[in-house]
């Protein structure tokens, strides 16, 4: 199995997960991200909110059309248990994963949002990996079991 099929494994998995599986994962992540926020920048309700669930909106996007890019020039999405591929084998490791790769989107999407406003990119990547991790074990653990 090539790299590039790895991958396209690893995010069309991640994104039909975050589909199917964890799609409450989104507005969870935005209420703790937003309290985050509005505790520690001090800024208004609404741009806290607009922030914050604009950020889950990116990340979801973000992972969706990457997802779709990987898997048109592979052409074909075949989950397997392949243990060399980067698939999904349990649902603790897809979700850390998902939280893994919500908090690097979210990153980049901090990064540009610094443009317009003046932040400390250091403070903002430490709230980011506060909600997702707390988003992604708390999440886990209300899952209803697979099978």
């Amino acid at each position: 199995m090539s790299i590039f099929a790895s991958v396209t494994y690893f995010f069309v998995s991640q994104w039909l997960w975050l589909l199917f599986r964890e799609l409450n994962y989104l507005p969870f992540n935005g209420f703790i991200l937003f309290l985050l926020l509005k505790l520690t920048w001090r800024i208004s309700l609404i741009k806290a909110f607009l922030i914050s669930y604009g950020a889950q909106l990116f990340s979801f996007v973000f992972i969706g059309i990457v997802a779709h890019i990987f898997a048109w020039f592979t052409g074909e999405y075949v989950p397997g248990n392949d243990p060399y591929s980067m698939s999904l084998h349990s649902a603790l490791e897809a979700c850390l994963y998902l939280g893994m790769t919500m908090t690097i989107v979210q990153w980049i999407y901090f990064a540009l949002l610094r443009i317009r406003f003046d932040c400390n990119i250091l403070h903002v990547f430490t709230i980011t990996i506060v909600s997702n991790c707390v988003s992604t074990l708390l999440l886990y653990y209300t899952l209803p079991p697979i099978m």
